[in-house]
């Protein structure tokens, strides 16, 4: 029988062959489970006719949501909110789902048999990145990229053949030492927010924090990310991060709009230069050093960075990488460590302010393991930190930042479940929702680590989960993700416990390539001295708060300030100004905007400027010259100021965001520059 449901499954294109039965036929309206099953080869022999059923059902279309406006389609049933309308369509139409909107078709699937067989590279599907897949945008940029390339492409296998060997666990050692310092330089900058009382942004900082740890890793480069409070982001990574937003906004509006001229794919390409650019100079100063060539198995463990192993790696015949695909290669993991493990970073610390119970048992069980705030963390300790992996593992299964590989099917193909998908369909795993899915874990949304030292949980199904997919086209760099990860939480944990200071709910960003929290705040305390860790109470199970759901953040965007948009002119010519610069806010999203002459806006009063400094606002001032002479209102605003000075009430401004843009001769500058002197140092921007 098993023979041949073998040969049945590879005439009929069934992907598992398990899953075929054999039954007598019947009435067309005979349901499924009525159709007498033939369990024998003999019994089959007998049949001049046979019925097959896959997975006990009848061969299908795929269902999913229809009608809807012509063209656009089932875009709402999608955006904004991918997230839970992932989940709802799942449970509304079954396992597989699919929906047709801006002119591309999505297909969905939450079932781990179905997740098994897409992200098998093979017969039935591979990773061809065509104008429907999500990652099609960032292969406009990097088509040659290890993880935005077809696998068809030729380039593929030999970049993953050389950085399959990088990534390795025995390579991963080499980079400890080099991430616990970075985690060292957080808990510093940290310590000094805390003195503060500062309330921390979470995403920022963590992107800031894996931007330099794979800076420091990818290509051997302290960014100084991490040295002050006041850094920024190095400009390798706004361009990464304004290529990513372009790409996203690409693949959102659909092919269509792609193929006319269109400002993100503008800066794409403005972006996407600069970024070549920069891995070529890199390269350079890099191809300098004195590492010698050596086989890649040798440098994977002796080179000082990715982009030195990639320079000096050899295969078995000598062969090197190309230039070009080194350059590309670069960027590709520069993108990927940074966004994804800054995404984890920011959730982790989302979880350790949401439950405390299981934060305070992480950092028992840290304490237990030996592990102090001054002693360095080896690989050997990671490796041993059981409840440090479930607590990650834990995250990942309800927060994982990558949310739907997509796969091309090669063929026609019958999937479990009885799904018909058709040739070319690019099928997405909606990986929340596999990790989620009750049929195949006990209490789903509930934050539990401890459920991964369970026999349950040990013999899950094999795809029940994957926050790094599966198969050929996996996440090559997981070995990194999970040290890094594991090095940034413990360095957390041992040092701090976290609040969570956002107004209400976390929110989840949309228009982002990744699952991230957009509006997380937290504020720090110290960590408890060890001395007082009660083992046996931190440690054991306290059930009435286990049992708490964890939060499912909602879709949304960081709410924009008022934005203010004054002006100051004898004549009325910067009131135009300012009514320009309130129509382009408008344009870009904000929703509150006034309009207001500079003697009415709440800069001229005290009240009313202690009023909005103390909420979100913007002002953009726009103020004319006449020969060098200030506008009468002007005027009447530096007598205020000079007013205010006297008084003692230097801070008057303290708070307020604003920029400056005149109108008038060459004189404009030294007659308005001189109201600098009256704000906070750091406050003000003069264009």
């Amino acid at each position: 029988m098993e023979q041949l449901r073998q040969l049945v499954a590879g005439k009929l294109s069934v992907a598992l062959p398990a899953t075929v039965t054999f039954h007598r036929p019947a009435d067309a309206r005979t349901s499924p489970s009525d159709l007498p099953t033939l369990d024998s080869v003999d019994m089959i022999k007998t049949e001049r006719e046979v019925a097959l059923l896959v997975s006990g059902k009848k061969v299908h279309p795929v269902p999913g949501p229809t009608g809807g406006i012509p063209f656009i389609g089932g875009y709402s049933e999608i955006y904004p909110d991918f997230m839970g309308n992932y989940d709802r369509l799942l449970r509304k139409y079954g396992h597989m789902v699919h929906v047709s909107y801006l002119g591309k078709s999505v297909y969905l699937t939450d079932d781990p048999d179905c997740a098994g067989v897409v992200l098998s590279e093979g017969e039935f599907y591979s990773k061809q990145i065509g104008e429907n897949h999500p990652l099609f945008p960032f292969k406009m940029t990097l088509p040659n990229g290890l993880f935005t390339t077809d696998t068809s492409n030729p380039t593929w296998p030999i970049s993953h053949k050389f950085m399959m060997t990088a990534m390795g666990v025995k390579a991963m050692r080499n980079y400890v030492r080099g991430m616990d310092h970075t985690a060292g330089q957080l808990v510093q900058r940290f310590n000094e927010l805390l003195e503060r009382g500062q309330t921390i942004e979470g995403f920022p900082w963590a992107l800031r924090t894996a931007a330099q740890t794979i800076g420091e890793v990818a290509v051997g480069i302290d960014f100084k990310m991490l040295d002050s409070t006041e850094s920024s982001i190095a400009d390798i990574f706004r361009l990464i991060n304004r290529n990513l937003e372009a790409a996203q906004s690409l693949f959102r509006k659909g092919r269509i709009y792609r193929a006319f001229p269109n400002p993100e794919r503008r800066e794409q390409r403005a972006t996407g230069d600069q970024m070549v650019r920069e891995a070529a100079q890199m390269e350079r100063i890099l191809r300098e050093s004195k590492t010698e060539d050596m086989p890649y198995h040798q440098a994977a463990v002796s080179t000082t960075s990715l982009l030195d192993y990639m320079l000096h790696a050899t295969d078995e015949e000598g062969r090197k990488m190309d230039v070009e695909l080194v350059h590309e290669t670069v960027i590709t993991f520069l993108i990927a460590g940074q966004v994804t493990s800054s995404s984890a970073l920011a959730w982790l610390w989302f979880c350790l302010a949401t439950f405390p119970v299981q934060a305070r048992k992480l950092y028992a069980s840290l304490v237990a393991a030996g592990l102090t705030r001054e002693k360095e963390i080896t690989a050997d300790e990671l490796s041993k930190l059981d409840y440090l992996d479930w607590f990650i593992k834990e995250m990942q299964r309800l927060y994982n930042p990558a949310f739907q590989p997509t796969r091309e099917a090669q063929k026609d193909v019958v999937m479990p479940g009885g799904f018909i998908v058709p040739k070319g369909s690019q099928v997405t795993v909606a990986l929340h929702s596999v990790m989620v899915n009750p049929e195949h874990w006990k209490d789903p949304l509930r934050f539990d680590p401890d459920r991964w030292g369970t026999e349950e949980v040990r013999k899950r199904h094999k795809y029940a989960y994957i926050p790094f997919a599966a198969g050929g086209r996996s996440c090559i760099g997981f070995n990194f993700a999970l040290q890094e990860l594991k090095l940034l939480l413990a360095r957390t944990v041992l040092n701090f416990q976290i609040e969570n200071t956002t107004e209400g709910s976390v929110i989840y960003d949309p228009e982002f390539s990744l699952y991230r929290p957009l509006n997380f705040t937290m504020r720090l305390r110290k960590q408890t001295d060890p001395a007082e860790v009660r083992m046996d109470e931190e440690t054991g199970p306290k059930k009435e708060e286990l049992k708490i759901e964890a939060p499912t953040p909602v879709v949304g965007s960081k709410s924009l300030p008022r934005f203010w948009a004054v002006h100051a002119s004898n004549n009325g010519t910067c009131e135009g100004m300012a009514g320009d610069a309130a129509a382009k806010a408008r344009q870009l999203g904000f929703t509150d905007v006034q309009v207001v002459a500079l003697r009415d806006s709440p800069l001229a009063e005290a009240k009313a400027t202690a009023a909005v400094a103390a909420a979100p606002n913007f002002f953009v001032i726009c103020v004319a010259t006449y020969n060098g002479e200030p506008s009468d209102s002007a005027l009447a605003f530096s007598e205020m100021l000079d007013a205010e000075m006297r008084s003692g009430n230097e801070a008057r401004f303290a708070g307020i965001n604003f920029c400056v843009f005149g109108a008038g001769n060459t004189q404009w500058g030294p007659t308005f520059q001189a109201f600098v002197s009256f704000f906070p140092e750091g406050d003000s921007t003069i264009s």
